[in-house]
């Protein structure tokens, strides 16, 4: 008999989720993407903060990022990413080569119109004193190269290595040195986020420099940063959810599928009011507004917009009010329980906009005795409406058309005065 064979044991097989994929790039790619989408984030907060003289973004638009100036010009951002490790940008590397090429082009297209040319990276630029005695560094200094270049008027005036480096850059790009010096010299180079932390740095270093951020938690941070980093991401893809799209194109009307790569500043207010849940409660004071009692005072509302100059705009007020006190009177039959708390609220917003709308409209009229009431009204309309539309959950939800009738109600109850005081007994 043959010597039995003993049966041999298979190895256990690895489980891909306890071994790290090596060599796919299209996690790094990724993160890659959204380091650019963070970064028009940033722009957008600043932006809003008043860092920056800019009214929109547009997204991968002539550039990663083309940052619409109050003045109507632009400014152009490419965004660079690179593993750390590897050092500092020089002027040799392809990456920056080609971002410079692509400035130049902008230039000849566009001229004037570019504000500013902007390079942003997590990585560093290479930077050398003008004294280093090694030639070659100063060559390919970006950041010592551009210091050149700002303290000269034109081209002809640079010298020395950078002489060399300017005509041989504008020879690889087959454009005039007068052009690629133009460029140089609205250039700017800008260390952006840490790479492997920017999603923090959004949330807890940028968001915070809003107001309305100030004191919100961890969480909600992170979550009003993911919604704006959202809205960046799909204006810098071939997302259209306009429905002008497809129809055919009105001679006059935007294209819209220009405006979908146009991000707005105001979207941060939006993103904020979105994810926030932290509002200003009123909680002192007691309701004054009467529910059910419109009918024997709208002869006081009359006579109030008609002494604020405001007769043509009373029709829609008292629709207005009327409609509202409907829906409140709905509202507290509904939920009688929470009913005080939710007017008090309401009657605190309103009745707060409204003095400080008739504030600015009493400081600003042309001599102390001029009527306001119409600029008043139109500062009343657009608080309301920005309120309703970027910050819903400070008035619970309700709709513009029920705050301006909170007005109007306000109004009624002697609380809000479109003129200067007078006996509405006598009028």
């Amino acid at each position: 008999m043959g010597k039995k064979l003993q049966p041999t044991s298979t190895p256990a097989l690895p489980n891909p989720a306890d071994v790290a994929a090596i060599g796919d790039p299209g996690d790094e790619t990724q993160r890659n993407f959204r380091y650019q989408h963070a970064y028009g984030s940033i722009l957008l907060i600043a932006a809003a903060t008043g860092l920056n003289p800019y009214e929109a973004i547009w997204c991968e638009h002539h550039e990663d990022l083309l940052a619409e100036r109050s003045d109507g010009t632009y400014d152009a951002y490419q965004v660079k990413t690179r593993r750390p490790e590897i050092g500092d940008w020089t002027l040799t590397e392809e990456p920056i080569r080609h971002s410079l090429k692509r400035f130049v082009d902008l230039h000849n297209q566009f001229g004037a119109n570019i504000n500013r040319f902007v390079i942003v990276s997590n990585a560093e630029f290479l930077t050398v004193g003008l004294g280093v005695s090694d030639i070659k560094k100063l060559k390919t200094s970006p950041r010592t190269f551009l210091k050149v270049i700002v303290g000269y008027n034109n081209a002809g005036e640079v010298g020395g290595a950078f002489a060399e480096v300017l005509t041989a850059m504008a020879a690889d790009f087959g454009c005039d040195v007068e052009v690629l010096f133009a460029v140089l010299k609205r250039m700017e180079l800008v260390k952006g986020p840490n790479r492997d932390h920017f999603d923090s740095e959004v949330a807890h270093i940028h968001l915070p420099k809003l107001k309305d951020c100030k004191l919100m938690p961890a969480a909600e941070l992170n979550a009003v940063r993911d919604e704006l980093i959202q809205k960046v991401y799909g204006a810098s893809s071939l997302l259209i959810e306009d429905p002008r799209q497809h129809l055919p194109h009105v001679a006059g009307q935007a294209n819209p599928r220009l405006l979908a790569k146009r991000v707005s500043v105001s979207v941060v207010a939006a993103c904020v009011g979105q994810s926030s849940g932290m509002v200003f409660r009123y909680q002192t004071g007691d309701v004054t507004l009467a529910i059910g009692e419109s009918g024997t005072q709208r002869d006081i509302l009359r006579k109030k917009f008609v002494q604020g100059g405001l007769v043509d705009q009373l029709p829609l007020m008292e629709r207005r009010t009327l409609d509202t006190e409907a829906r409140l009177m709905a509202l507290a039959h509904a939920g009688p329980d929470t009913f005080d708390g939710f007017l008090k609220q309401l009657e605190g917003v309103v009745q707060a906009e409204c003095t400080e709308a008739q504030l600015v409209a009493q400081i600003s009229r042309v001599s102390p005795t001029a009527p306001y009431g119409p600029a008043m009204l139109v500062s009343v309309f657009q608080r309301l409406k920005a309120i309703a539309e970027n910050t819903p959950r400070k008035v619970d939800n309700e709709p513009y058309e029920c705050l301006v009738g909170i007005a109007g109600l306000l109004t009624e109850q002697c609380t809000v005065w479109w003129s200067d005081k007078f006996n509405l007994h006598v009028a």
